[in-house]
Parts: structure tokens; C-alpha cells; sequence
């Protein structure tokens, strides 16, 4: 019993040093046919944890999102360009802070679709 008890308080502890907050997604725009660039609002409420930096999710629309579509960067800037996109294609993209005891609550989906290259 004491086993269990003790267990759950550290989860409980580890718990509340993970980030509660989500960041905003500010700023969304795509740059070329395969890149996307991102701008989001620092997290604030990290209950004395030190931010290791977030975590950008991104995915085809109507699509699971996978491992190899994550993204980490360090806190600062807050902003990163995603890379080798498809063409003309609608993403999906989620930003999270996170410390060492894990990740934070992501943000608001934001959709954007990547441009078409044009003719010359």
C-alpha cells in the first residue's frame, strides 16, 4: 500500500511541473510550395520547471498525425519553419511547451495549405 500511495504522489508531483498552458499560435504563413513558417506566444506557467523548448505537430488534413511529423526547437524565438511539405497540400499544426517531466498542453489547431508553384 505504501508502494502505490508513494507512486501516485510523485506522479502527482511530476504532473504539476509539466506546462498548463498552451501557447498561441500568432502567425501562419506559407512561404514557398514546401515550407511553412510559425509564430507562437511564449508559456509562462511552468510551476518552477525550467522550459526545455516546444514541440510543433503537424499533419495532412484528414490525417493521423505520425512521429515524423514533430518538430523541436529550443524556447527561443518562438517561431520555426517547417520543411519538404508536400505541394499545395493542407496542414494541420499544433504547438506545445515542454519540460524535462513532459509535455505541456498544445494549442489550437491551426489549418494552412502550402502553395502551388506556378508556371513560367
Amino acid at each position: 500500500m505504501f508502494f502505490q500511495s508513494s507512486l501516485s504522489g510523485i506522479l502527482s508531483f511530476c504532473l504539476l511541473l509539466v506546462p498548463d498552458e498552451a501557447p498561441a499560435i500568432l502567425d501562419v504563413t506559407s512561404t514557398t510550395s514546401t515550407t511553412i513558417d510559425i509564430k507562437w506566444t511564449e508559456v509562462t506557467q511552468l510551476h518552477g520547471a525550467t522550459l526545455q523548448g516546444y514541440g510543433i505537430v503537424y499533419k495532412k488534413i484528414n490525417e493521423n498525425y505520425k512521429e515524423r511529423f514533430l518538430k523541436s526547437v529550443l524556447p527561443t524565438p518562438r517561431e520555426a519553419t517547417l520543411e519538404d511539405l508536400e505541394k499545395f497540400t493542407n496542414y494541420t499544426i499544433r504547438v506545445f511547451a515542454f519540460t524535462s517531466y513532459g509535455n505541456g498542453v498544445s494549442s489550437q489547431p491551426v489549418s494552412i495549405r502550402t502553395q502551388e508553384d506556378g508556371e513560367l
